[in-house]
């Protein structure tokens, strides 16, 4: 089965990869690719979901949303323990 998933703002390649390294570490899925601002996902039906894929998606996004924020608290905290 294939899925065609569009996603705004592609284009950004740490993006795009997260989001494929997300999706292809499910179970059943085959291939994805990223065309024309969508993701395309080759899957078994048997073994995985299109719910599931786009839950990776959103998981991926996510995570990469609070890196920076999780990044600044460790700044934060590290400074805090020198004083």
């Amino acid at each position: 089965m294939a899925a065609r998933i569009e996603i705004k703002e592609l284009g950004d390649p740490a993006r795009e990869r997260r989001i494929t390294d997300a999706v292809a570490a499910l179970d059943g899925v085959i291939e994805t690719k990223i065309e024309n601002g969508a993701l395309r996902v080759s899957y078994d039906p048997l073994a995985t979901s299109e719910k599931k894929i786009e839950q990776a998606i959103r998981s991926a996004e996510l995570q990469s949303k609070l890196r920076p924020l999780i990044q600044r608290l460790r700044i934060q905290i590290c400074q805090r323990r020198r004083m």
